[in-house]
């Protein structure tokens, strides 16, 4: 027997996974079911931050579509590792559409970038640069956020976690 047998046999036979509790309910599921409920002819989902059609369905740019094939058909990129950092010119066109190309903070070299995983990747990494270098100081999380939000900073060391409301229902705004 190979040995991926022999450990699926033993995650299978035991209670390997028997003491993980479940997940807590998100919130910004819970706004989506909301958005999902309301029979409103009127409405936009801003819930999630996907594009969609009118059926629902994921929207995909035809920029983004455009963007994809140039890269399948370019034959220069080679998958290599990128720096740590990320790729130097779209760190460097991302700091001259944030903060514009004639910025002082960017000619004073006042910006410090880096290129991350994805969303979650990119708190984790800045709650570890955040906590190693300047302690455990508050930190401010928006209410509703993702569910593992709170975790990402609380698992990098931070215990002093305060929330803030971003968005007033009473004003709409």
């Amino acid at each position: 027997m190979d040995r991926l047998q022999l450990l699926a046999n033993h995650l299978a036979a035991g209670n390997f996974f028997g003491d993980l509790k479940q997940a807590p309910p998100d919130a910004i599921f819970g706004l989506k079911q909301e958005y999902n409920n309301d029979s409103a002819a009127v409405k936009v989902d801003l819930v999630v931050g996907a594009y969609r059609t009118d059926e629902g369905k994921p929207y995909v740019f035809e920029a983004v579509r455009h963007a994809e094939k140039a890269i399948v058909e370019n034959h220069q990129l080679n998958k290599e590792y990128l720096p740590i950092t990320g790729n130097a010119d779209f760190l460097k066109y991302s700091r001259f559409l944030l903060f514009g190309e004639d910025s002082a903070a960017i000619k004073e070299k006042r910006i410090v970038s880096a290129q991350t995983v994805s969303g979650t990747g990119s708190l984790r990494v800045i709650a570890e640069f955040l906590r190693t270098n300047l302690g455990d100081r508050a930190m401010y999380i928006p209410n509703p956020t993702w569910a593992n939000h709170n975790a990402v900073f609380t698992k990098a060391g931070f215990t002093n976690l305060q929330k803030y409301r971003y968005y007033d229902a009473k004003n709409i705004a």
